[in-house]
């Protein structure tokens, strides 16, 4: 008897210790309850915080991609915790069920025993073995339930050690989630002063980019406006020329016809002296002075009018004949000094597209290396000593191939070029926008993955906007926008494809080989 009852004891000892274990299980997922509600809370507000982010630039839409595919795997962590607590809770209260039920059951064993002890003193000495025989098998019987009983504290002390573990592995989580916080709110707030920093930057290129814009508008128009007063300096030049040339025929015509008004005075002069000698001497008759009287009228109305403001007039005329051949030599020295100047600004361009020229092909070079897995092309000019009276020529050797001219490339490979082309164009001088239409479309698995990957990388410093049928294209997106033709004839947009929709093409040209 007294075995059994320090048995029982113990049974009930262990069956106590077990009840206070599940109550305070119990009691400690509440409090995880409480925690998880706190932690969503807070993973709503590091959510709200993180759409905001997105919203003031879109660049760091990749960044809040990540955190909220991270805040997703811990929200599907906290269910299946949750899950396996509602698991605990049910193994709990079936532990207190059976607790409920050993309770019990030791009850009917004591009654029992206290019932055989009364019926031993009150028996007859014969139904005493009798009796003996039937506690001896229900102490056999009392045996098997304590190791059963036995069996199952053990199980349930397993189950209080899981709990335990479990407790302390949410413990655990609980404050790792606390430090992801914590980071997360750092980098959020790294974030914010990196999109202010950015945004200062855009500020500062777009003024810069004005203020040049406003000097190239102005040296454009000041050069428009020298190859104007050029040409009107020409033509002034051409018109002085044909004044010039009217007056020195007017300036020649008036010294011959000074020389001839010279001569003729001086033939008379030369007669007034012969008359002067005559008179000296014997006067002619007095027919012969009329006759000579009739010589010289008719010699001065053989020289006409006389104009008495010649001599004024051809000072004049060669005073003006001065003042233009001066303009002349100065409107020349002008017309070489803006031959020199636009001869300086050829120079100057031609230098500024050799620049640009160079820095393209090496771009070219090293762009078209890298998407054609060890091909070579390069540009080449028409004309290199004037390059703007010639065009651009593009040579491409792909991949063990030879040198082909770009029209006698297949049209992936044209593709390849032309992509080429276009960054290493955008890694000279980025443009801020592209429009890129099925540019894939003639391009094998491989190639397409490499381009896409590359118009991946560019999107750091411009934003593209690609059409596309290929999957391994849209691997790469950072949005996807599907259009489908809809029964009615309508187009319908579908902000978020399903990838796995999509036949995977490698696979495809896999099984083709």
């Amino acid at each position: 008897g007294a075995p059994d009852r320090r048995e029982i004891d113990t049974v009930s000892e262990k069956l106590r210790r077990a009840t206070e274990e599940s109550e305070r299980v119990t009691r400690r997922l509440a409090d995880l309850r409480k925690e998880i509600v706190s932690l969503e809370t807070e993973l709503k507000d590091v959510g709200g915080q993180t759409s905001t982010v997105d919203v003031k630039a879109s660049a760091l839409e990749t960044k809040r991609r990540e955190f909220t595919t991270k805040v997703t795997a811990i929200r599907e962590d906290l269910g299946a915790k949750q899950k396996k607590l509602s698991e605990t809770e049910k193994t709990a209260a079936r532990v207190e069920e059976d607790l409920a039920r050993f309770r019990k059951e030791l009850e009917a064993l004591k009654g029992q025993r206290d019932a055989r002890k009364a019926a031993v003193l009150e028996a007859a000495p014969q139904a005493v073995s009798a009796q003996m025989k039937e506690l001896m098998a229900n102490r056999a019987k009392a045996g098997d339930d304590v190791t059963a009983a036995r069996a199952k504290l053990e199980t349930l002390d397993a189950q209080a050690k899981v709990q335990g573990e479990r407790r302390a592995e949410f413990d655990q989580r609980i404050e790792g989630l606390v430090a992801q916080k914590g980071d997360h709110e750092k980098r959020v707030k790294e974030f914010e002063a990196s999109l202010q920093r950015l945004e200062n930057e855009i500020r500062g290129l777009e003024k810069m980019e004005a203020h040049m814009s406003k000097e190239m508008q102005g040296l454009q128009s000041d050069r428009d406006t020298a190859y104007k007063e050029q040409t009107e300096i020409e033509s002034e030049i051409d018109k002085l020329g044909h004044k010039l040339e009217t007056k020195e025929d007017f300036a020649t015509n008036l010294q011959t016809e000074l020389r001839a008004q010279e001569e003729s005075l001086a033939k008379a002069v030369e007669d007034l002296r012969t008359l002067g000698r005559e008179i000296a001497g014997k006067l002619p008759p007095l027919d012969e002075l009329k006759r000579t009287i009739s010589e010289c009228d008719t010699q001065i109305q053989a020289l006409g009018p006389i104009n008495m403001r010649a001599l004024d007039d051809y000072d004049a005329q060669e005073k003006r004949c001065g003042e233009l051949t001066e303009e002349f030599k100065q409107l020349g020295t002008q017309r070489e000094e803006l031959i020199n100047l636009a001869a300086e600004l050829t120079e100057k361009k031609k230098e500024g597209l050799g620049t640009v020229f160079t820095a393209i092909n090496a771009n070219f070079r090293r762009v078209y290396k890298e998407i054609s897995e060890g091909g070579e092309a390069e540009l080449l000019l028409e004309n290199e000593k004037d390059p703007f009276t010639g065009g651009l020529i593009i040579r491409a050797n792909p991949s063990h191939k030879k040198i082909l001219r770009l029209d006698a490339l297949s049209g992936g490979e044209k593709s390849l070029v032309s992509m080429a082309f276009i960054f290493a164009i955008q890694e000279y001088d980025p443009s801020p926008f592209y429009l890129l239409d099925e540019i894939d479309q003639n391009l094998d698995a491989v190639n397409a993955e490499r381009v896409a990957r590359m118009i991946k990388r560019n999107s750091n410093t411009a934003q593209f906007v690609q059409i596309s049928l290929r999957k391994i294209t849209l691997k790469e997106a950072d949005h996807i926008i599907g259009v489908t033709m809809t029964p009615a004839g309508h187009s319908d947009l579908v902000m978020k494809v399903n990838l796995s929709d999509v036949e995977d093409e490698r696979a495809t040209e896999a099984v083709v080989a």
